[in-house]
């Protein structure tokens, strides 16, 4: 659930933008370090 909600978020920017994620959960850490947007 965390995970996606990051992905939401993202999905509502409207131009390209540099962002930085803060998070403390091993799920939303790994699934970002771990390249899950190219899968």
């Amino acid at each position: 659930m965390e995970l996606m909600q990051v992905i939401f978020g993202l999905e509502q920017l409207k131009t390209k933008s540099n962002i930085q994620v803060f998070t403390d959960s091993r799920h939303v850490f790994d699934g970002i370090t771990k390249d899950w947007a190219e899968k």
